[in-house]
């Protein structure tokens, strides 16, 4: 018996076997890269959008943290999730320099403000879709006009005696009356810190003066009682007077 005959349809199987072997294989390869692809994570401090490479769709749904099965060609475009801070102030890394406005008898007054804002998964689409990913610039526009239109309502007087019931308007401002983060900017604001006022000098000077005049004018607890003030002195000379009695 030929042993050509016997082994040589089974050296002929080997061979057409090895090439269907290897395209399996990069076909499994293949698809393993595709599955990797395919997948997406968010970081705990992020909330994010599954844009698609290929359509350049964007998908409404917002995404908190987690790994997500987004298909191929697909990721995320991401957004902070934590609270960010926005200050107008010299400190470097502000966003502006103090905001300047006008009080409402006319004179120029400086403010230092900073406040949070929090982006939600919920609305970000919107946000996207509105402001596309540079937002901020747009949120410190709001916010220079929302805040020195405010501080017009109010005079001078007040920034120097009443400054905490001027941040809570403020901060009013900011969160509810239109247009307010809440609507325009699809975010919300927990904090708000009016952080320093400062108005002419001259005015500053005439108002403190103007304390120490008050402070001055107040009686003594001694005068409005009428009578003289206690001394070690004067209750020696009691006590001597006692003994000779």
């Amino acid at each position: 018996m030929d042993f050509n005959s016997v082994c040589g349809p089974a050296v002929q199987c080997v061979r057409t076997t090895r090439p269907r072997s290897a395209a399996c294989g990069c076909a499994a390869a293949a698809g393993a890269l595709l599955l990797g692809l395919s997948f997406s994570s968010l970081e705990y401090t992020e909330v994010g959008l599954n844009l698609s490479h290929i359509t350049n769709n964007v998908s409404p749904q917002g995404y908190t943290a987690g790994l997500y099965c987004l298909g191929p060609g697909n990721s995320f475009i991401k957004f902070p999730g934590t609270v960010q801070t926005i200050q107008f102030s010299l400190d470097q890394g502000s966003a502006g320099p103090p905001m300047r406005s006008r009080t409402s008898d006319g004179l120029e007054v400086q403010l230092e403000v900073s406040f949070q804002y929090q982006l939600n998964f919920s609305t970000v689409y919107d946000l996207y879709r509105k402001f596309g990913t540079q937002y901020k610039p747009v949120f410190v526009n709001m916010a220079t006009d929302i805040i020195t239109a405010k501080a017009t309502a109010y005079n001078a007087t007040a920034f120097f005696m009443d400054r905490p019931a001027i941040s809570l308007a403020m901060e009013d401002e900011l969160k509810d009356h239109p247009p307010a983060f809440e609507t325009e900017a699809f975010s919300s604001v927990p904090f708000f810190q009016l952080r320093s006022v400062s108005l002419p000098s001259e005015f500053e000077q005439a108002i403190q003066d103007t304390e120490v005049k008050v402070t001055s004018r107040r009686p003594t607890q001694s005068s409005r009682q009428g009578g003289s003030r206690w001394t070690p002195r004067s209750c020696r000379r009691s006590r001597r007077r006692h003994s000779l009695t």
